[in-house]
């Protein structure tokens, strides 16, 4: 780990973005696929964190002839660090990740896995995927609790782009107005693709919940265009257009292609494959949607915003005719995030197809209270949110199931 530190600057702002320090990383092995490995974890964390628009990185790892750092962020200390470690005492080897604050050396997050490998210092894709993944996912939530101390589970305005997208995937209506108040201001005084990108996602999660359709079409149009043109290259900023573009807009087929670039550039981000899954279901792609919606989940198993991955999870199983999966997975995604009207919509479907009417009928019930529009006579509209063919029969099949006892 190294020793020195910027010799300038001020601990940041807590209100403003955090920057992360990625130190070199500690290797005990003379294994040469080490470095090779420890260069591809760095570069999966670094690119994931740059994504994100979250935090200012900078990258102790890649380092002068004469041992300096990069100077772009040289005037600022790092709020947190990250350090990955590898090491292999004969056929046992180890890769651990933490993050901690320079300053005091004081851990928030550490893990580890291992193997024993008589041969080559070797870790499966997928494991070494989930690993890195989970380490940033960690980083994220321990940033979270950093800037908004206090205001996590709270109705207060966020202070940060962590509290904005926390609130933005809590699916609530007052969190993804107090969230799209963030997002707008940043997008202007920022030129932020990422905020443009959330604020058009913002307003997918609240389509069909009052205000005027038109212009929340209109306002969403322009968001991912702003969003697309400031930053072409964003994986996560692709993927989250993806899925306005086909739930809001029913542009199906810009969706997938910007759904298949976002994988293509960042393929290890679970969001991505989830928006890609949405799109497949939109389209009638349901088995393509399942295997999308299975590695979102894989990727983001460890993420604080799984239960979004398993609600792209919960409505294929739903269409696929595995109604009892469903309703488990349906009814875990709902226990963490109980307003959500996409999973709830086509759990109703479930529940009746699984017999289960009366569980079905309260359930409509219950969604009609901040959907006035779900009734059977609607869910074919072109203007009802549920772009996918399949998802309208299921539900109109529960709604014919439990029929004239709505």
């Amino acid at each position: 780990m190294p020793t020195a530190q910027p010799d300038a600057g001020v601990r940041a702002n807590m209100h403003a973005r955090i920057c992360v320090a990625i130190y070199p990383p500690d290797i005990s092995t003379d294994d040469a696929h080490a470095n090779h490995l420890a260069g591809r974890i760095i570069g999966q964390m670094r690119q994931h964190l740059c994504l994100m628009d979250m935090t200012d990185v900078l990258d102790l790892s890649i380092l002068d002839e004469s041992g300096i750092a990069p100077t772009t962020l040289a005037q600022r200390l790092p709020d947190v660090a990250l350090l990955v470690s590898l090491s292999k005492i004969g056929s046992f080897a180890e890769i651990s990740i933490r993050a901690f604050d320079p300053a005091t050396k004081h851990v928030l997050w550490s893990a580890s896995i291992s193997a024993d490998q008589s041969t080559t210092f070797l870790f499966s894709t997928d494991q070494l995927d989930e690993f890195v993944n989970q380490a940033v996912d960690a980083l994220n939530v321990a940033c979270l609790r950093l800037v908004e101390s206090g205001r996590i589970g709270r109705d207060a305005a966020p202070q940060s782009i962590f509290g904005a997208v926390h609130k933005v995937l809590g699916m609530s209506v007052r969190g993804q107005s107090a969230a799209r108040q963030f997002f707008r201001s940043k997008a202007e005084l920022e030129n932020s693709a990422i905020a443009a990108a959330w604020y058009a996602f913002s307003l997918a999660n609240t389509l069909g919940e009052g205000g005027d359709r038109q212009n929340i079409l209109e306002e969403a149009d322009a968001y991912c265009r702003r969003a697309v043109a400031l930053d072409p290259s964003n994986a996560l900023a692709l993927a989250l257009v993806a899925h306005v573009q086909g739930f809001v807009l029913r542009r199906l087929e810009i969706g997938a292609e910007l759904a298949q670039t976002a994988r293509q550039i960042a393929p290890t981000l679970a969001i991505a494959w989830d928006m890609s899954a949405m799109n497949s279901l939109y389209r009638g792609q349901v088995a393509e949607a399942a295997e999308f919606s299975e590695k979102a989940v894989r990727l983001g198993r460890f993420s604080p915003y799984k239960p979004l991955f398993e609600s792209s999870q919960a409505i294929t199983t739903s269409l696929a005719g595995k109604h009892a999966e469903a309703i488990m997975i349906a009814g875990r995604v709902l226990d963490r995030v109980p307003h959500f009207l996409a999973v709830e919509r086509h759990l109703a479907g479930s529940l009746a197809a699984a017999g289960r009417l009366d569980d079905s009928r309260r359930l409509i019930r219950k969604v009609q209270t901040r959907d006035p529009g779900f009734v059977a006579a609607h869910l074919a509209d072109p203007d009802y949110p549920l772009p996918s063919p399949q998802s309208v029969d299921l539900i109109q099949r529960g709604f014919s199931s439990v029929g004239a006892l709505i």
